[in-house]
C-alpha cells in the first residue's frame, strides 16, 4: 500500500489509454523507473516512476500515495547551491536563504505556502524539474503527478480524505503557479499536470476513476 512505484505500475501496466483520451499524451510504450541525472559525479540521481517517449514531447510520471500524509520542507544539499547560482530563475531563491554547512533551506513562502510545512514535496519537485531540464535539453516535456485517492467505507473517513485532498489541491495550485516554478517551467518547456485515481483499491487507471487536480479541466 505504501509503495508509489507499485501504484504507478498497477495504474499503468495495462496501458495509458486514460491519459491518451484526455490528450495528455499521444501513446507509445511506457518505461517504469526513469533516472534523470543532474550531477555526473553523484552516485544517485532523481528517479521518476515512469517515462514515455512521446511523438510530441517526453512524458515523466511521478506517483504518490502515503507521502502526502507526511510533512515536508524545502531542504537541499549544498551541491545545489552552485546550480542555483548559475540559473537565471533559481538564483533568485538564494536571496531568501543562507548557505549552511551541508544544506540550505528555502522558505515555503517562495511557493505561495503560508504554513510551517506542506503535504506536497516541493524539494522533490525542484530536483525532478532540474533533472528533466538536464535530460531534455529544451525539448518539450510534461511532468504528470499521479495521486491515489482511496474511496472510504464510512462518512468519517471520507471527510478526512476530502480534507487531505482539499489541502493538497490548494497547495498544488499555489506551488505550480508560484513565480519561481512557473518561470523555470516556461524557460525549459516543461508542462506540469496533476491527476488522481479515485478507487477502493489500486487498479488500472481508466476514464471511470481518473480525476483532475491541475490544471482544472474546463
Amino acid at each position: 500500500v505504501a509503495s508509489s512505484s507499485r501504484f504507478c505500475y498497477l495504474a499503468l501496466r495495462n496501458g495509458t489509454d486514460a491519459l491518451v483520451e484526455n490528450k495528455y499524451i499521444s501513446g507509445n510504450d511506457i518505461e517504469f523507473e526513469k533516472e534523470c541525472r543532474i550531477f555526473t559525479d553523484s552516485p544517485t540521481a532523481p528517479q521518476l516512476d515512469a517515462f514515455i517517449e512521446d511523438a510530441e514531447c517526453n512524458i515523466y510520471i511521478e506517483a504518490k500515495c502515503h507521502e502526502i500524509f507526511d510533512s515536508h520542507n524545502v531542504k537541499l544539499k549544498n551541491k545545489y547551491w552552485e546550480y542555483f547560482e548559475n540559473n537565471e530563475v533559481l538564483h533568485t531563491a538564494l536571496e531568501k536563504t543562507q548557505k549552511g554547512e551541508e544544506e540550505f533551506d528555502l522558505p515555503l513562502s517562495l511557493f505561495g505556502i503560508d504554513k510551517s510545512s506542506s503535504r506536497f514535496d516541493i524539494k522533490q519537485l525542484i530536483c525532478h524539474l532540474i533533472g528533466i531540464k538536464e535530460q531534455n535539453k529544451g525539448k518539450k516535456a510534461k511532468l504528470i503527478y499521479l495521486f491515489f485517492e482511496p474511496i472510504a467505507d464510512n462518512d468519517e473517513d471520507t471527510a478526512l480524505i476530502n480534507k487531505v485532498f482539499g489541502d493538497l489541491t490548494t497547495e498544488i495550485e499555489s506551488i505550480f503557479e508560484s513565480d519561481i516554478i512557473k518561470r523555470f517551467c516556461d524557460d525549459n518547456n516543461i508542462e506540469l499536470i496533476a491527476i488522481k485515481e479515485n478507487s477502493r483499491i489500486m487498479e488500472p487507471l481508466d476514464l471511470s476513476n481518473i480525476s483532475y487536480i491541475y490544471p482544472k479541466k474546463k
